[in-house]
């Protein structure tokens, strides 16, 4: 069964024909109220182009970091699209929590956060945020380690078991993204994070969303790069 942010997104998806989902995690050095500013003027800028070809937009660390956690309200506000909180969660319950309350104040729609804390700090946020989407990492690009790698299947089934809005998998190991379908069904997103530029492979492996970040906002034109790449995640579908 669907929740509200699930139900959002894909009603976006729909709307808008597209599997793209924006990674907003600029940052530069910030010694100033004017580099804050600066900083807060290009990421309006580019969210305003894009809301025509992105289902939903992913904020990570590196910005909050530089301006704050409110001044996204207003963004989320104006450019009026699923905005997903990509802080990868992993602490105890109560700092979980306290975290998310945070985001979801300022209308953030869904969370992410690390699968590996296991069963009960996620059920606990799912309890109290029951609208919000707790989207979970089951593995990252990087994560051909002892630990995620070897652990991919059961992450998932967890997922799965807990009734997660998705997971995220990278682009790069399509393989992965088949495997975790095959798994978690269909009433659960997969995010794959593209950093390769294969755009559509992730989708064609049984991914809902390609996320894609510096390929757009390094862009001479980051409205048009979306576009472009939209069309072609769309292309790989035909």
């Amino acid at each position: 069964m669907q929740n509200e942010f699930q139900k959002r997104i894909l009603k976006d998806a729909w709307k808008k024909e597209t599997n793209l989902v924006f990674n907003l995690d600029i940052s530069k050095p910030i010694s100033s109220e004017r580099d804050q500013q600066n900083l807060l003027q290009q990421s309006f800028q580019i969210c305003r182009g894009l809301r025509k070809y992105v289902a939903a937009i992913k904020v990570n660390r590196p910005l909050i970091d530089a301006v704050g956690l409110y001044p996204i309200k207003q963004l989320i506000k104006e450019v009026k699209v699923p905005f997903i909180a990509d802080f990868k969660l992993a602490d105890i319950t109560y700092i979980n929590n306290i975290i998310a309350e945070h985001a979801f104040n300022v209308n953030f729609s869904a969370i992410t956060a690390h699968a590996f804390i296991g069963s009960d700090p996620i059920q606990a946020m799912m309890k109290e945020f029951p609208n919000k989407g707790i989207i979970l990492v089951v593995t990252q690009e990087e994560a051909n380690s002892e630990f995620l790698a070897p652990n991919l299947i059961p992450l998932s089934m967890l997922a799965k078991d807990l009734g997660a809005a998705g997971v995220t998998v990278p682009s790069a190991r399509p393989d992965d993204i088949t495997q975790v379908r095959s798994f978690v069904g269909d009433d659960i997103l997969i995010f794959a994070a593209n950093t390769q530029g294969n755009y559509g492979e992730a989708v064609k492996a049984g991914a809902n969303f390609e996320t894609i970040g510096r390929a757009i906002y390094n862009a001479p034109d980051p409205a048009e790069a979306a576009l472009t790449i939209m069309e072609r995640i769309r292309e790989a579908q035909e």
